[in-house]
């Protein structure tokens, strides 16, 4: 199917179609108005340039594997993800003239959503996994190192006052590391929930979550306020979430670096450097992204101007959001 889209475009280089005559409807793709009667390729109502060819040829209907036409969920979600690396091709080859199904959209943003945290529920295992391990570690080092000072009347005082209290070396180091580990595991990690790091990591998470929502409610500003007023919200809604998905690309090497976490906060270290960093590399990428949607996909003059304005609307709204939950948050979790 792409293979024909591509041939489409080239006979649309090669060769202009003339305007259609005839009394058979012809919306405009991205706002609806009817375009019969005209000689131009370009909307007068939204201000939409196309060539006629993209709107006469049903070969620019079809998609090859875009997530919105195929019925199941893994494989059209994981092409459709690799296909945007490729942001420039990727939002060439799409076009308002495909039906945007809004359903499969919804579908496409929570399965963004699910595999970022799928990464986190990983990373929060492989830290209750290392440290039960380093408590079960701990508890028989103890043990080994009360065994020398068995019968010695030179032992230490915290041995003789530890056998005197518990009576023998397994209640002692029961005491100290509980046979419940799991019980020991949420006492250990009890620092790290209050600690700014995991609350830096929630922040991010519920902000990369409700971005592309505040991203759409944004966009919608510009697109009342200026001459793009009848552009249909369902495109704006498509170009958000296609841009949106490149977080997975920024957490797949972020999950690597999960894996170092316990040692990093065992050892008194903070994540909150990676994770600006990550912040950073996403914002990057999905405002890239987004603006080749709205210049190649629905052709703003001006989709740079656009798109920064937006995020500007977009990070007033959340600092002054993390403003107001900052201060009942602090007043319990860093008191």
């Amino acid at each position: 199917m792409m293979e024909n889209v591509s041939d489409a475009r080239e006979q649309v280089l090669s060769e202009r179609m003339e305007a259609p005559v005839g009394d058979a409807p012809l919306p405009c793709p991205l706002c609806g108005y009817d375009l019969r009667g005209q000689s131009e390729p370009r909307c007068s109502e939204c201000g939409y340039r196309f060539e006629w060819a993209e709107l006469l040829d049903p070969r620019f209907r079809e998609h090859a594997y875009l997530f919105e036409y195929q019925p199941r969920l893994i494989r059209p979600f994981w092409r459709t993800l690799v296909g945007g690396l490729r942001s420039r091709k990727f939002w060439s080859g799409l076009h308002p003239v495909q039906p945007v199904n809004r359903r499969r959209l919804t579908i496409y943003y929570l399965l963004t959503i699910g595999v970022i945290g799928s990464v986190s529920m990983v990373a929060v295992a492989r830290l209750t996994i290392i440290t039960a391990y380093q408590i079960v570690e701990q508890r028989s080092t103890f043990l080994a190192n009360m065994a020398k000072f068995q019968g010695r009347s030179d032992a230490p005082p915290w041995y003789l006052s530890g056998i005197a209290q518990y009576g023998s070396h397994t209640a002692f180091a029961n005491a100290l590391f509980p046979d419940s580990t799991l019980k020991s595991v949420f006492q250990r990690m009890g620092g790290f929930w209050k600690s700014r790091d995991w609350m830096m990591i929630l922040e991010l998470h519920v902000g990369v979550a409700i971005w592309p929502i505040l991203t759409m409610l944004a966009l919608q500003v510009f697109r009342w306020s200026m001459r793009k007023a009848r552009i249909g919200g369902q495109h704006i809604l498509r170009s958000t979430i296609y841009s949106f998905d490149a977080v997975v690309w920024v957490f797949v090497p972020w999950a690597i670096a999960v894996a170092f976490w316990p040692f990093w906060i065992f050892a008194g270290g903070s994540v909150q450097p990676v994770i600006r960093w990550a912040l950073f590399i996403v914002v990057i990428i999905v405002l890239y992204r987004l603006a080749l949607s709205y210049k190649l996909y629905l052709r703003f003059h001006r989709p740079i101007a656009t798109v920064v304005s937006s995020q500007i609307i977009v990070a007033l709204l959340y600092l002054t959001a993390m403003q107001v939950y900052g201060c009942w948050a602090g007043r319990w979790l860093w008191k």
